[in-house]
């Protein structure tokens, strides 16, 4: 009898979780796809996939739309993600029913057996979702990083006895910089020692998107009026000449686009 009212019960709480997928299993998400996921709104579409009852205990097997990193041959992280269905499994102890059904009726404990698959249902789903929310970049650098071999590489190489041009930009020592100042290179005016006539070149993706903020080294490559940012996950336009503040240092000198 006890396994009977188990076995109707967690068929009706089956029946409540009817909910709407956002992302077909095998779906692969780069870093700035994975990004905009907007986990506060993201439908891990419990569901439940098998049930059986032991001797001791009631065992359901949930399944829950969620994400994993996708690594390679090496299990190393390739930056991308991807969708799959994961498996949650729970027990409930039929102790706990037969100690309830001494007191109430069936109606009752079963809506205390639905109850406590739901609270500890929701514990693990919200679990998981912090798990997925550490893996969220706070910007697009991540992601700008691993087109940087087709981007930046096609760069020409540092010359000395070169004359260079404000904008001009170079590799040098594997790293892309920009000339801030018109000179003729020397060979004791080596980008990384001379940062009055260079900067790091900004991180901006292929297909033209905002570049990463970047500390500015002085007035000579600080953002202006109009100056389109990515910080911290969102897009900034600078409402100053000569900003070298970031938004979270000066608040009143940029405007949150997104």
């Amino acid at each position: 009898m006890n396994k009977k009212f188990l076995t109707i019960g967690i068929l009706v709480f089956m029946l409540s979780m009817v909910f709407a997928g956002s992302y077909i299993a095998g779906t692969i998400l780069n870093q700035n796809e994975f990004n905009n996921v907007n986990l506060n709104t993201f439908d891990f579409e419990e569901s439940i996939v098998d049930k059986m009852v032991s001797d001791d205990a009631l065992i359901v097997t949930f399944q829950i739309d969620s994400f994993e990193k996708v690594l390679d041959e090496n299990f190393e992280e390739t930056g991308e993600y991807v969708a799959v269905d994961k498996n949650i499994v729970l027990k409930y102890w039929k102790e706990r029913y037969v100690n309830c059904r001494a007191d109430n009726n069936s109606d009752y404990c079963m809506a205390m057996v639905n109850k406590n698959f739901v609270d500890r249902l929701e514990f693990e789903v919200n679990k998981e979702k912090e798990l997925v929310a550490s893996w969220q970049t706070a910007s697009i650098y991540d992601d700008e990083l691993l087109s940087i071999d087709t981007y930046y590489y096609d760069l020409p190489e540092y010359e000395v006895g070169k004359d260079y041009n404000i904008g001009d930009s170079f590799m040098f020592d594997n790293v892309a910089y920009e000339v801030i100042q018109a000179h003729t290179s020397q060979a004791d005016w080596m980008p990384s020692a001379i940062p009055a006539l260079y900067k790091y070149k900004s991180l901006t993706s292929a297909n033209g998107g905002v570049s990463a903020w970047v500390q500015p080294t002085g007035s000579e490559d600080a953002y202006n009026i109009g100056d389109r940012v990515s910080y911290e996950g969102s897009i900034y336009e600078s409402l100053i000449n000569a900003n070298v503040w970031s938004p979270n240092v000066y608040p009143a000198g940029w405007l949150l686009i997104e």
